[in-house]
């Protein structure tokens, strides 16, 4: 196979995909989060995202975190449950960013329903709230997510490429042990 080139945050590499995460031995953890996004043909594949919180203000804000990364890109933006429960089973995004508490129907819910209407979709639960009890419950329905808004600037881009990847994120604010869930 001829080598290809890969421009990632400054990274470029030639080689297949081996090769260039072997170029990144010494960042493994930047290795492990590009290597789910590795696209034959130059560069990485869009990550399509439905943002869904009721305050503009914090969609605003959480817009200009998300646009620092070139392969992300927002799709759609709601601002309640049901909008976004309907947008995800239109849309069918890669990630749904939900607020837990919207006018209406709640985050929980809109995600358990989600989960349902787009089972290919990963969803990340943005909230006010470190408590680990709810950070438990969300992770028992589905949600592979879970990120405290205070911490979306350093954590959000890191949740989304985790979750991606079939695997949780939870904020480090909340201590969350593993097979520990509780439904509600």
């Amino acid at each position: 196979m001829s080598p290809t080139t890969i421009f990632a945050k400054g990274y470029q590499v030639a080689g297949e995909s081996s090769v260039f995460l072997g170029y990144l031995r010494d960042f493994p953890n930047v290795a492990g989060l590009l290597q789910s996004n590795y696209t034959r043909g130059n560069r990485l594949k869009d990550i399509q995202i439905l943002l869904a919180d009721d305050n503009e203000f914090v969609r605003r804000a959480i817009r200009s975190v998300l646009q620092m990364e070139p392969d992300f890109k927002i799709i759609c933006e709601v601002a309640n449950g049901v909008e976004a429960i309907e947008g995800s089973a239109k849309l069918q995004p890669a990630v749904v960013l939900l607020d837990v508490s919207m006018p209406g129907i709640g985050g929980l819910e809109a995600a358990r329903q989600i989960l349902k209407a787009a089972p290919n979709t990963e969803i990340v639960l943005l909230t006010e709230h470190a408590v680990a009890e709810m950070a438990h419950t969300a992770l028992s329905i589905g949600i592979r997510g879970y990120v405290i808004k205070s911490d979306a600037a350093k954590d959000l881009a890191v949740a989304i490429r985790t979750v991606i990847q079939k695997k949780q994120y939870v904020s480090s604010g909340i201590a969350v042990e593993p097979n520990r869930a509780t439904a509600i």
